[in-house]
């Protein structure tokens, strides 16, 4: 993207040859170009994608939370169970004699 805009390209083109971004950017780039508010345009996508990003980010905390738990619970009860086992083989020992 950069070379094509060293050598004179919209920044809008060179955005949808880049396929980096999905179209709509580009479209909003075209806009800012015309208008020459290209600054205001490219801050609320920067905002618009900030706050997507944190959305995004919220939902997979709150989708991997429950299973943390699940997995330090049966941490948890591994531990319990080979705590209390020999504890428990122990005790039919000194019933038996």
């Amino acid at each position: 993207m950069a070379e094509m805009v060293e050598r004179g390209a919209d920044l809008s083109m060179a955005l949808r040859q880049s396929q980096a971004f999905p179209p709509y950017v580009a479209d909003m780039v075209t806009v800012g170009e015309t208008s020459g508010n290209l600054e205001e345009l490219l801050e609320t996508v920067s905002i618009y994608y900030d706050t997507r990003a944190k959305q995004k980010i919220a939902m997979l905390t709150a989708m991997v939370e429950p299973l943390i738990i699940v997995v330090m619970g049966l941490i948890i009860a591994f531990i319990l169970v080979s705590i209390l086992l020999p504890l428990f083989e122990m005790n039919k020992i000194l019933m038996k004699g």
